[in-house]
């Protein structure tokens, strides 16, 4: 039976709004619904955020922690129990009355004041999830790790396909780094090809700014790499802050084999965005051309042929994410346009 995985960067909820920030708890729990409703309406069998889930503790606020906290149960049985999380840097932050730790209780590490009688965490936190032979590797945030080596995951020979998630800026190339407020962070190109080696797929979560998908070269091959954003803005800077953000939504199929798309929700109007709502109606048919010429371009330099002849062209369902300059970039999968060789192909359409 095909499993759905959802991933979503931070959440950062909190007990009152930042100064800077007017309706920011609205926004946030709006967020969360909306997560919910896709949830459901996509049937996601699995929820993994990639840590922040709360921005910090909520000091003697108990009635805004009890209602989010109430709010993570309903999503934890939406999923049937099948609620995941890393663990972020901002656990610490007033931890003892920070809701995430209660939510991650019974905690080997991280342990509330007051011992929780639950046997079973809301949002569970494990080291590694085996979905069928996909391997999913939490390598959950360290504050006393400086270097981005000791985030390498071990990948158990059962695994056909190996996910490896983190919520650090430094497993993110320089080159992609750069272009956020997290620079000085960044590793060395060679470290990071050692952490993701083997790796087949990883996300980030921490870094606030979505970077999109964008490939990784290794010392055996290459890694893809998904910074998807947060999940709200806590910086009301307009050089910080960002419009849309993307869900990768994971198919894994029985044989272990594995298909990517994404939903991209648009923070200001509050809902799912489609590509039609970004290109509008009379640049659909031109984003169409283009990617044709986009294919024919790559043909002539491969020399491979394409399956563009049983391509149907671009709809609703069409899988895209949003790069970090706004423009839409069209997802095929492998084998699905191209020979396997070429692997997963990507066309951006600049608006």
């Amino acid at each position: 039976m095909a499993v759905k995985v959802a991933f979503a960067g931070d959440l950062h909820k909190r007990s009152k709004d930042i100064t800077t920030i007017e309706g920011y708890v609205n926004c946030t729990i709006a967020v969360q619904k909306s997560l919910m409703c896709l949830i459901k309406d996509l049937k996601i069998n699995y929820f993994i955020s990639l840590g922040d889930w709360y921005d910090k503790g909520y000091a003697v606020d108990v009635a805004s922690s009890l209602a989010d906290y109430d709010i993570d149960i309903q999503m934890s049985e939406l999923l049937q129990g099948k609620f995941y999380g890393l663990i972020g840097n901002h656990i610490r932050l007033n931890m003892d009355s920070n809701p995430e730790l209660h939510i991650i209780q019974p905690h080997p590490v991280y342990k509330s004041r007051r011992a929780s009688l639950r046997k079973e965490q809301i949002m569970k936190t494990p080291n590694l999830l085996r979905i069928h032979d996909v391997q999913i590797s939490f390598m959950h945030h360290q504050k006393d790790i400086t270097n981005v080596l000791l985030y390498q995951p071990h990948r158990e020979e059962w695994a056909k396909y190996h996910i490896a998630l983190f919520h650090t800026p430094m497993i993110v190339p320089n080159s992609q780094l750069i272009k956020t407020k997290y620079g000085y962070h960044s590793s060395t190109n060679l470290k990071i090809r050692q952490v993701l080696e083997k790796v087949d797929l990883a996300i980030v979560g921490d870094i606030h700014t979505p970077l999109g998908q964008f490939p990784v070269n290794t010392q055996t091959g290459r890694t893809t790499m998904i910074v998807p954003g947060s999940l709200t803005n806590t910086d009301s800077s307009e050089e910080n802050r960002h419009t849309s953000i993307m869900i990768p939504i994971l198919t894994i199929e029985e044989d272990s084999t594995v298909k990517l798309e994404y939903y991209n929700f648009d923070m200001k109007a509050g809902k799912w965005i489609t590509l039609n709502d970004i290109l509008g109606d009379d640049r659909m048919q031109s984003a169409e051309q283009n990617i044709r010429d986009q294919i024919k371009q790559r043909e002539e330099e491969t020399g491979m042929d394409y399956f563009d002849d049983e391509w149907k062209g671009l709809d609703e369902n069409t899988k895209f994410y949003v790069n970090d300059i706004g423009n839409p970039v069209i997802v095929f999968e492998r084998y699905e346009i191209a020979p396997g060789a070429l692997g997963q192909q990507e066309f951006e359409i600049v608006k």
